[in-house]
């Protein structure tokens, strides 16, 4: 059995086919991340502003309030060279 040149076009245009599709799907994936990312920052938000109210509620003008957001390595570096 031997391949005719108009077979192996066509499997090569069949392949490139397949590679745009999955082009176009990576693309969406990567959008889908960059969403969720924004969502993220979004909620992350929402949520300093709620820990804002609250000490506004609670009349905490110290700034000393533990906050729901986690805090980097460096923060906590600093707030624990403060202490000593």
């Amino acid at each position: 059995m031997s391949l005719t040149k108009e077979q192996i076009e066509t499997r090569k245009t069949s392949l490139q086919e397949d590679l745009q599709k999955n082009n176009e799907q990576i693309q969406k994936m990567l959008k889908s991340i960059d969403d969720a990312r924004a969502l993220g920052n979004a909620l992350n938000g929402a949520i300093q502003q709620c820990d804002d109210f609250l000490q506004k509620v609670e009349g905490d003008v110290g700034g000393d309030a533990d906050s729901s957001i986690p805090q980097e390595d460096s923060e906590k570096e600093k707030s624990k060279g403060s202490n000593k």
